[in-house]
This record gives C-alpha cells, sequence and structure tokens, in this order.
C-alpha cells in the first residue's frame, strides 16, 4: 500500500495551539508512516474579519509559494454586513 499525503492546513485563533500542533503532528503522523516536513512548515497571521471558513476557503486556492494574507486580499472588500461584501 502507498500512503501519500501532500499538504495540510490548520487554522487557529490560539498561537499556543499551532505549537501544540507542531509539537504533537509528528509522532502523530509517524503512526501512518508519514513525515512533517518542518522546513517547509509555513505559518500565516490573517489580520481581519475573517472567518475560519473563509480563511479554508481560501486556502484551497492558495498556490504554492503565495500567502493565504495576499490572496485573501486579492479576493474582494470586505464590508460591514454580509450583504455588502463582494
Amino acid at each position: 500500500m502507498i500512503v501519500f499525503a501532500d499538504d495540510a492546513d490548520f487554522i487557529c485563533r490560539d498561537p499556543a495551539i499551532v505549537a501544540k500542533i507542531e509539537a504533537d503532528a509528528p509522532a502523530i503522523l509517524a503512526r501512518w508512516s508519514l513525515v512533517m516536513n518542518t522546513s517547509k512548515t509555513e505559518h500565516t497571521t490573517v489580520v481581519g474579519p475573517y472567518t475560519p471558513q473563509r480563511i479554508a476557503l481560501t486556502a484551497l486556492k492558495k498556490k504554492p509559494g503565495e500567502t493565504l494574507a495576499n490572496l485573501t486580499l486579492s479576493w474582494g472588500t470586505w464590508k460591514t454586513s454580509p450583504d455588502e461584501r463582494t
């Protein structure tokens, strides 16, 4: 059997959770013979009125080397109410 995983995105509001994921993930992934490549691990801080769902959808469209912040900002301007969003 061949097991393959390319990328994973974790969206957290608390930086302490990010540190826990980084500390615990290698051992958990090793159970399935997977390795976390820490040299390719990227951290992106998104500031603004973004919901975790919107950030997750944005991450799915992210290209290699493109940051979530830049991609999110290129999607449109956030307004005060959901009806005004572009």
